[in-house]
């Protein structure tokens, strides 16, 4: 089918129903006919629709599906889906409506999305008949579902979406994790982009951290599977499992900045020992050095040739600014009221919690924002502390006692905490890369 410019209904309302889901759609033209574009977690795509008027549809109406005017007014209309049916797993189902128009000419299907372009859509799941999730399909369910999530869902629709949705996902991602190769699955979804459809603004809401907070804790052999990734923040993590494959002076890909932190360096170059002893907080430092960081415009122009150097942070650092700033984060009056405010809120809250347990010769150092600043926004060295002091708790084992102190710090529950880290990551995914190939040279020569 066709589809055209969206649609913005005026209201949508739920009412209970037994076994089915019950709408009425209220829109500021008459339409004369609905359509429901239903996709199952495996992928599966239906089409069901209901004629409203004079013109016919072009399939026929299913069983589980009826729709009706109310009180004959072609701009409002009581819709029923039957739940029978969808019996495997959860199904996301898009509303459609077809305008009446007065000639014989087609008119072309539109999705109903709000000004924003927010979607209107509704979540099938018949829990009486309920299946086991079999292993074999773990990983593409849970594929669809995180795609589906990456969605913005327009607020009327949203209370329904997530107590299935939402909850399907958390059921599918944690035994997919429990698989041998589930968490490099995991890591890969997590760089699920939003639909075309929706704002610039809109930032994804779940990210797997928030089922496994110690996602990126794992061998360096499960981050080797990352570099066929499409996402640069997710190949640059790829990087952590060529760090123990040779020595570290034989890999062509790091910057030579890497190697002025460790303690060892001058007998490692005339003796030939291992390198040993990097420290995080001498590298670090080392950034802000003019005889390293030579070029503030280097980052601009970083392709991923050599890794962990002013560049590369630059470059990381660039794209995290570059987010703040279309999501109107920090940056604009925007997030005071927009959908990000209260996002917002939590992560000013998260990031400087972290900056204050993180000990002050570990909080990493920031570019400035411009040539005409004088010092690094606090927003910048808040959220590069949380994202090092995450990935150092990833890459030594220390998450658990990381969420407590945060915990603590803010009087929070885990969930809450991970809300926001997760967050974080969605904003500054390069970033974090960066932070996880310093902590890992840090636990593989201390």
């Amino acid at each position: 089918f066709e589809l055209v410019p969206s649609l913005a209904p005026v209201s949508l309302q739920f009412f209970p129903a037994r076994k089915a889901v019950r709408l009425h759609l209220k829109l500021s033209q008459p339409i004369d006919a609905i359509a429901l574009d239903i996709e199952g977690e495996l992928g599966a795509a239906e089409m069901g629709e209901v004629g409203l008027g004079r013109r016919p549809i072009d399939s026929r109406q299913p069983s589980w599906l009826s729709a009706s005017l109310i009180n004959n007014d072609p701009r409002q209309i009581e819709i029923t889906i039957g739940l029978q049916n969808f019996t495997d797993g959860v199904s996301l189902a898009r509303l459609l409506v077809r305008p009446d128009v007065q000639s014989d000419e087609r008119s072309a299907w539109r999705p109903l999305r709000n000004s924003r372009g927010d979607a209107f859509a509704l979540s099938l799941q018949n829990t009486d008949a309920e299946t086991p999730v079999s292993v074999e399909m773990l990983q593409r369910r849970f594929e669809i579902l995180s795609r589906w999530l990456a969605d913005c869902f327009a607020p009327e629709c949203w209370p329904q979406i997530e107590r299935e949705l939402v909850a399907r996902w958390r059921t599918v991602g944690r035994a997919l994790s429990d698989l041998p190769d589930g968490r490099t699955s995991l890591m890969i979804t997590a760089a699920v982009s939003p639909p075309e459809h929706t704002a610039a603004s809109w930032i994804p809401i779940a990210h797997p951290i928030q089922l496994v907070p110690d996602l990126y804790g794992g061998a360096p052999e499960t981050f080797a599977a990352l570099a066929a990734s499409s996402d640069p923040g997710v190949v640059e993590m790829s990087a952590l499992f060529t760090l123990n494959t040779a020595r570290l002076r034989d890999l062509s890909h790091l910057h030579p900045t890497v190697y002025l932190a460790f303690r060892n360096r001058q007998a490692a170059m005339s003796k030939g020992q291992p390198l040993e002893g990097f420290e995080p907080k001498t590298f670090f430092k080392n950034l802000l050095s003019k005889h390293v960081d030579r070029d503030p415009s280097a980052g601009w122009f970083w392709r991923g040739a050599t890794l962990l150097g002013p560049d590369h942070w630059r470059a990381a650092y660039i794209r995290f600014i570059e987010r703040l700033e279309t999501a109107g984060l920090f940056t604009s009056d925007e997030a005071d009221d927009g959908p990000n405010s209260r996002r917002q809120e939590g992560l000013q809250r998260l990031i400087h919690a972290a900056w204050t347990i993180t000990p002050a010769d570990l909080r990493p150092t920031v570019p400035l924002r411009s040539a005409d600043a004088d010092e690094p926004n606090p927003i910048d060295l808040w959220a590069a502390s949380a994202l090092s002091a995450y990935a150092k708790a990833s890459r030594t084992g220390e998450m658990t006692g990381f969420i407590s102190s945060l915990r603590r710090q803010l009087e929070w529950s885990e969930a809450d905490v991970l809300t926001s880290l997760a967050f974080l990551l969605r904003l500054a995914p390069e970033l974090f890369a960066y932070f996880l190939l310093i902590w890992q040279i840090a636990k593989d020569r201390p």
